[in-house]
């Protein structure tokens, strides 16, 4: 079996199509990625993925389908000479011109549109959520990672299913930790019996992180020893860039940038080394009733980890895996429930039998969850049904 992964970012911004390439290559599947990026390049990646990126920048608005059409017709010609049995699609706005344009072109290939997200917030929330189902038509299956997305794309010409968002326990808990830890404290200069919140995710406006800057101010006040590291940010998006720089004046105003550590974006094969180097995994998401129903990535991926205490904002998604006191530390989005929550994560710090049981609670929740299993028992019958139908 021959798969290939189409997305308009390039290899390893998703989290969850490294995993799926790098777990397919294990079971002997050839897994190549087709993204964008600011120049043409092609390479083996060390997880035995072929990779492409075709320089161009595609454009997201309803309506640009000409004006993508030249990319699309250059995407599909890469595609062509891998002739894949299975082309699995992270949906993106246009992604229809791509089934639309390749079906004469490898006319043996089953096409799969991947929805993972739902628009939740605005008043065109339902155009737009009719827009990306009308897209989908033009697959020949819809996958999707939430029962939530999967009502989003209803009713539907074609078959929907639902393979759960998850993470590799081998990715966050890797042998050499240990050293791994020693040395990302040495390189910043945290003394090893200090503790360590680790954020990682977007940072964009919509998150409001002055909040959770807020609560490590309530919490550095309490601890002069505690220390902070926000993985995330780039430079080549304005906003985000915008959004740091923001950060950094706040910590700043704050009296906090001698302890916060920005890292800006890191590549996702690279990220496991700051989860280890810290102790606590604040998952932290406004509760709007936008974010109420986003996949909690990030607080799997802290779940996950053998070396964090997961700290999470109780949304909807996130309280179908986070029991609190148990397996998680939940709290609100308020700067005063925050910074309680990590307060708790570093009393338990204290007691390392409390702290064991309470990751190794967080990890057996995760037991389903695990990229290997996901990808062996649900993605694989998933493809081979597909092909074999």
């Amino acid at each position: 079996m021959r798969v290939c992964f189409i997305n308009i970012q390039k290899f390893g911004v998703i989290p969850d199509i490294f995993e799926y390439c790098h777990h397919l290559s294990l079971a002997g599947i050839d897994c190549i990625y087709v993204g964008l990026g600011d120049r043409q390049e092609e390479f083996l990646h060390s997880n035995g993925t072929s990779v492409i990126h075709l320089k161009g920048t595609w454009l997201l608005r309803a309506g640009k389908g000409q004006e993508n059409r030249p990319l699309a017709k250059q995407i599909i010609e890469q595609v062509k000479d891998f002739a894949p049995d299975i082309i699995h699609i992270f949906h993106f706005r246009g992604c229809y011109l791509l089934p639309r344009l390749g079906r004469k072109i490898l006319p043996y290939a089953r096409w799969i549109c991947d929805v993972r997200t739902a628009h939740i917030r605005g008043s065109m929330r339902w155009l737009k959520d009719r827009i990306t189902k009308f897209e989908a038509q033009y697959f020949d299956r819809i996958l999707t990672i939430t029962a939530t997305i999967n009502h989003s794309l209803r009713p539907s010409i074609r078959k929907i299913d639902v393979i759960p968002l998850g993470a590799s326990y081998e990715r966050f808990n890797p042998p050499e930790a240990y050293n791994i830890r020693k040395a990302v404290r040495a390189e910043y200069g945290i003394p090893e019996g200090a503790p360590v919140v680790l954020y990682a995710g977007a940072v964009t406006k919509s998150r409001r992180l002055d909040r959770m800057l807020e609560a490590f101010n309530i919490v550095g006040r309490r601890r002069d020893d505690i220390c902070f590291i926000v993985v995330g940010g780039t430079t080549r998006d304005p906003e985000s860039k915008g959004q740091v720089e923001r950060l950094m004046d706040i910590s700043e105003r704050l009296c906090l940038n001698h302890r916060i550590i920005f890292t800006g974006r890191v590549p996702f094969e690279e990220v496991v080394k700051y989860y280890v180097a810290s102790d606590i995994g604040l998952s932290y998401v406004p509760l709007d009733r936008k974010y109420q129903h986003q996949p909690p990535t990030k607080l799997i991926e802290y779940m996950m980890c053998g070396y964090l205490i997961a700290v999470a904002t109780g949304t909807k998604a996130s309280l179908e895996l986070a029991k609190d006191s148990m397996n998680v530390i939940v709290c609100d989005d308020t700067p005063s429930s925050v910074a309680e929550g990590i307060q708790r994560a570093v009393h338990l710090l204290k007691d390392d039998k409390a702290r064991r049981d309470m990751i190794n609670r967080a990890q057996q929740a995760l037991t389903p969850l695990h990229y290997s299993k996901i990808i062996g028992e649900r993605l694989l019958p998933f493809y081979q049904g597909l092909l074999f139908r």
